[in-house]
């Protein structure tokens, strides 16, 4: 199961699951589904979509990091879409720890975006292209996709109201 990013009241899927439809996006704007250009990442199962700052991105993961892919134009009619790679994040323990085990577990509209794997966890900042390690405890963490898959909810639990970590931010998960 893919996880749909919520953009601009739409759906977006990374994979469209129509046959003949590769290089092709899934979005659905609560009236028709309809197809959009993916963004051109090397391996589309190491890519997952993510809204910061105000923005589409896919985040690819490459053996040393992730980069980050922003969707630009398709806002007006006529108006041609188009991915641009705007940031490179690195993760420490890649060159001596690796994994392919990626998980983006979301962004915020500060800019803040969580990267992990089964070794760490990164929040990286779009706005400022700073990165923090953030301490998760001992041993590897243990991030599934699974976990992350629901993300929206429409009733706000206190639940989303508490910090799981110090070191993670908060996130509007609605708009």
């Amino acid at each position: 199961m893919i996880t749909p990013a919520v953009f601009r009241g739409r759906l977006h899927w990374l994979r469209h699951p129509e046959p003949g439809s590769g290089g092709e996006m899934a979005v659905f704007d609560w009236a028709a589904f309809r197809r959009m250009t993916c963004p051109p990442t090397s391996d589309e199962h190491l890519t997952n979509l993510v809204v910061a700052d105000g923005s589409l991105m896919a985040s690819e993961f490459r053996e040393l990091g992730v980069y980050l892919w922003v969707l630009g134009g398709g806002g007006g009619a006529g108006e041609e879409i188009r991915w641009e790679r705007r940031h490179r994040v690195e993760l420490p323990w890649q060159a001596r720890m690796p994994t392919w085990l990626d998980v983006v577990m979301g962004g915020d509209v500060e800019g803040d975006v969580v990267l992990g794997t089964s070794n760490g966890v990164v929040v990286y900042n779009v706005r400022s292209g700073t990165a923090r390690v953030v301490d998760v405890g001992p041993g590897a963490v243990q991030l599934t996709r699974r976990a992350l898959r629901i993300r929206e909810s429409f009733v706000r639990h206190g639940f989303f109201e508490t910090r799981p970590h110090p070191g993670l931010p908060s996130f509007i998960l609605y708009e």
